[in-house]
């Protein structure tokens, strides 16, 4: 048993215990779990890569509000702390695959068929689908251009440069005037590659806001009286001030339409992975707000702990099965 299996399973006994109990993940754990597992990466080939990998995949899907900056930094520490150049991957697909199949079947089971229906008439909409695809080609074009210089990238870090690019230019409303010269070079430099891997990423962004998005939120929501809601519990909606009064919007983690879309209205209160504040609550009041719909809150370290313990022991798990098979 190594130091660095130790570490992560100290730290993730600790974070599923605060977490199931509180529902926090205390800071200085976290930030303990990086700060180790940092130290311990530097000790293995080309630890800057792996670093800089981790710590920007915790970041971004923070940004995006995909999990709160606890659980974010967790998965850091949990990525750094397993041996291996692609542990963040490995973690990624060992904890989320069965989660999302669970949460899926889970969402369908517990979601009418009539809302199932509107749900893929909205998700399939041409101009949602349109503004995705333009974005999608648009940089995968860029991460191809980031190849002459750097080598080739697997599609996992296209995806993440998608992701990391489109955050910074929309923060920068420069969107469109970026995009239309991305096309315009991908068509006339490889419009089948680019195509088909702008093909492949719509289908993969329409199966998960399908399942993990749209169908998770009818699942994994409830709407209760507001003298009910207390400071924590995470909001599924934005409170929206607009010509024809107070609005409220399901907020699904991440979607590029919605994106392009939020600098044109006026959030009140905006659905965070850390949860309402009193402040907020008295917002709401406020506003003369009669209910809300509330995400149930789920522990995630726990899982993410498993997904680490798993993923930890996967390459000797692999080995030993192809052992025995050797011998049948």
């Amino acid at each position: 048993m190594t130091i660095n299996f130790i570490l992560l399973l100290l730290l993730g006994l600790y974070t599923s215990w605060t977490d199931i109990r509180s529902h926090k993940i205390k800071n200085w754990a976290a930030w303990s779990g990086i700060f180790a597992g940092i130290l311990l990466t530097l000790q293995e080939q080309n630890p800057l890569q792996k670093i800089i990998v981790c710590i920007a995949i915790g970041f971004i899907l923070w940004s995006l509000k995909f999990w709160t900056a606890g659980d974010g930094k967790l998965y850091t520490a949990f990525s750094l702390l397993i041996p291996g150049g692609q542990s963040w991957l490995l973690l990624m697909i060992v904890t989320f695959v069965p989660l999302f199949i669970h949460l899926s079947i889970s969402a369908i089971l517990k979601t009418r068929m009539l809302h199932i229906i509107k749900t893929i008439i909205n998700i399939l909409r041409p101009r949602h689908l349109a503004i995705t695809a333009i974005a999608i080609f648009a940089f995968t074009t860029a991460a191809s251009i980031l190849e002459l210089f750097i080598g080739t990238l697997p599609m996992l870090y296209k995806l993440s440069i998608f992701i990391a690019l489109f955050m910074v230019i929309h923060r920068l409303k420069l969107f469109y005037i970026i995009a239309i010269p991305l096309i315009i070079y991908g068509l006339a430099t490889e419009p089948l590659q680019r195509l088909q891997e702008t093909g492949f990423l719509l289908l993969y962004f329409i199966c998960f806001r399908f399942f993990a998005l749209e169908l998770g939120y009818f699942a994994m929501t409830k709407e209760i009286p507001l003298h009910k809601v207390k400071p924590g519990m995470v909001l599924a909606e934005d409170i929206l001030n607009t010509t024809n009064g107070i609005v409220r919007r399901k907020r699904l983690f991440f979607s590029i339409f919605g994106y392009l879309k939020a600098d044109e209205e006026k959030i009140i209160i905006s659905a965070e992975p850390e949860g309402l504040s009193r402040n907020q609550i008295q917002q709401l009041k406020q506003h003369n707000a009669n209910a809300v719909r509330i995400h149930e809150i789920v522990p995630f370290a726990p899982a993410l702990t498993v997904g680490a313990t798993v993923t930890y022991f996967l390459p000797q798990l692999l080995l030993f099965i192809i052992e025995v098979r050797s011998l049948i």
